[in-house]
């Protein structure tokens, strides 16, 4: 009976540090985690959160009246590869496409626009830039290793919005 209680006892103190240990490594992930690959944007922006349309989640996202100069900085790789996407609503469904605009390797701290100068005046010219609601940019980033992808979000939106956007924010801090 004796072994029948130590037993119960050890196996109970192994099930307690196990689901202990992976409660604090459960806790711990992504605490402090620095992305291998930051974004520097050059622009001015405002910090927001933008309905990403693929995702289907609102992002934090940096919101901007103008095609949003940033350069990349990271302290492990020399280069990476950046995919440029156009995320958006398909037309009357409740469903979300990621246009490809331009993938290309740059250099960290090459100089580079959240989207191609063509692409970007073409949308401003039709209007279609500045849907907000309906559509965000995505910048995508792989690390030459091409193991991990981070995901920088931008919202466009013109002048008088932006200004008011700008307003709003300062006032509530």
């Amino acid at each position: 009976m004796k072994k029948l209680f130590r037993y119960i006892a050890v196996t109970a103190g192994v099930v307690t540090t196990l689901c202990s240990t992976s409660f604090a490594q459960a806790v711990v992930r992504n605490v402090g985690v620095v992305k291998p690959i930051q974004i520097v944007v050059d622009s001015d922006y405002i910090l927001a959160k933008v309905n990403d349309p693929v995702s289907r989640k609102d992002q934090q996202a940096y919101i901007v009246a103008d095609n949003a100069a940033f350069h990349l900085v990271s302290d492990s790789y020399s280069e990476a590869e950046v995919i440029f996407c156009i995320n958006e609503f398909v037309d009357g469904q409740d469903a979300g496409v990621s246009n490809r605009v331009l993938k290309k390797t740059v250099s960290m701290g090459e100089e580079l626009t959240m989207l191609p100068a063509d692409t970007f005046d073409d949308g401003v010219a039709d209007g279609s830039a500045y849907k907000i609601t309906d559509r965000c940019y995505a910048i995508k980033v792989y690390g030459s290793d091409k193991k991990n992808c981070d995901i920088f979000y931008f919202g466009l939106v013109d002048e008088d919005t932006y200004d008011k956007m700008a307003e709003t924010s300062a006032s509530a801090t």
